[in-house]
């Protein structure tokens, strides 16, 4: 990877871990769902 071409002292399981780090958190936000928790309006006379 280009992190490794930068940083030689960067192992293949620590960009493994990342790689797989990475994926899981694209999971997670294909199924995130937002929620509306509150509304403020304000009201200027």
């Amino acid at each position: 990877m280009a992190l490794a071409e930068i940083n030689p002292n960067i192992r293949s399981e620590e960009i493994a871990a990342l790689a797989e780090r990475q994926e899981l958190l694209e999971g997670y936000l294909e199924t995130l769902q937002l929620k509306l928790d509150a509304i403020r309006v304000i009201v200027a006379t």
